[in-house]
């Protein structure tokens, strides 16, 4: 064999370690920093039961975590106009984030507004940015939850609860019930226009754990309202 023939089938037999190799490179490079998702949100708020008004004033929201990323950048949109702005990096290995309001100005979260958030990971390490997680929306609620929501024990045992709420159109309450402690599963009992609710479908010694919450057709449902009693 001569010397150009050997250096021919030397190139020859590199080619699949090199092809191997950039397929290697291609996957440890590919997305270091992988992609979040935003999983869940709470909407949390204030309320003056003297005037009957009150206004959401912060929400949280929690991600699932991103390979190899140690802060995050959190990104609000507002829906309506479009408007981006950007929050100051997370603190290390923070997979939550409470937003104030206070990009928004003094009337911060508007009932009926439509917002949305996004995040992406961030490695120091890498000094690299992940991609975007996908946009989740939320609408702030144009009303608020019901309050003062008491349970009253009826001597025939059945359980009434009665609140208090906005007087407002269209508005319905949604009724919840469980057995297995206040973070458990719910079943919902009913949804009523009024202010008030019998369960009769009781236990006695039974401990119960109730979440009453205000529904609207068009803006939605609000938080709930949490509590437990037990028939006699």
């Amino acid at each position: 064999m001569n010397r150009k023939s050997g250096m021919f089938s030397a190139v020859f037999l590199l080619i699949p370690a090199l092809l191997l190799l950039v397929s290697s490179c291609s996957i440890i490079f590919k997305d270091l920093v992988t992609k979040p998702q935003i999983t869940t949100h709470e909407l949390e708020y204030y309320l003056d039961t003297t005037t009957n008004t009150g206004s959401f004033d912060q929400v949280t929201i929690t991600w699932s975590e991103a390979k190899r990323a140690g802060y995050y950048d959190v990104q609000l949109i507002d829906r309506d106009s479009t408007a981006v702005w950007d929050f100051d990096r997370t603190e290390d290995n923070d997979t939550s984030f409470t937003d104030h309001g206070e990009k928004l100005g003094p009337d911060k979260f508007q009932p009926g507004k439509r917002y949305a958030y996004r995040v992406r990971g961030y490695s120091d390490f890498l000094d690299e940015e992940g991609p975007w997680s996908d946009d989740y929306d939320i609408r702030i609620p144009a009303f608020m939850p019901p309050w003062e929501v008491f349970p009253d024990i009826g001597t025939s045992g059945e359980i009434t609860l009665s609140w208090a709420a906005q007087d407002l159109e269209d508005l319905s309450y949604v009724i919840r019930r469980g057995t297995d402690g206040e973070f458990g599963s719910f079943t919902q009992l009913a949804e009523v226009s009024g202010n008030s609710y019998s369960d009769d479908s009781v236990i006695a010694e039974q401990v119960y754990y109730y979440r009453v919450s205000a529904k609207h057709p068009e803006y939605g449902e609000t938080p709930y309202f949490a509590l437990q009693a037990s028939a006699q």
